[in-house]
């Protein structure tokens, strides 16, 4: 009868954080060199760069956890009162972005995508609707 509770507890969660935090775990993230392809192609700086914005009621990030972990962040921006923005997708993990975005069109179907949003996530936004 327990097993249904294991299967909640290990199952990745979509939870806020703030601009502050994420750019920390970014900054982790590019010290540990975390990710095959990120690190490769300079991702996780790029990325950094895109956190490091003045604080805003209208910007908010969401990252997807899994085992306490944070292994993507989302960058978004609210625009009027139903349009939401997606700015950046960042990951440690292909599968935790993917399900980031899919997650995402789910909570928020009037989500678009920003103009630095890189192809891969321009894809899995247009593939999760």
């Amino acid at each position: 009868m327990w097993w249904p509770l294991a299967v909640v507890a290990v199952a990745p969660r979509v939870v806020p954080m703030t601009l502050a935090t994420s750019r920390v775990v970014l900054g982790v993230w590019e010290k540990e060199k975390k990710g095959g392809m990120g690190e490769k192609n300079g991702e996780f700086s790029r990325s950094l760069r895109k956190y490091e914005v003045p604080p805003s009621e209208n910007l908010g990030v969401v990252a997807l956890v899994r085992d306490e972990e944070p292994r993507a962040l989302a960058l978004l921006e609210k625009i009027g009162p139903v349009t939401v923005m997606l700015w950046d997708v960042t990951c440690v993990d292909d599968s935790s972005g993917t399900l980031l975005v899919r997650s995402l069109v789910a909570a928020a179907p009037r989500l678009h995508a920003g103009t630095g949003l890189a192809d891969r996530w321009r894809l899995a936004l247009a593939l999760a609707r």
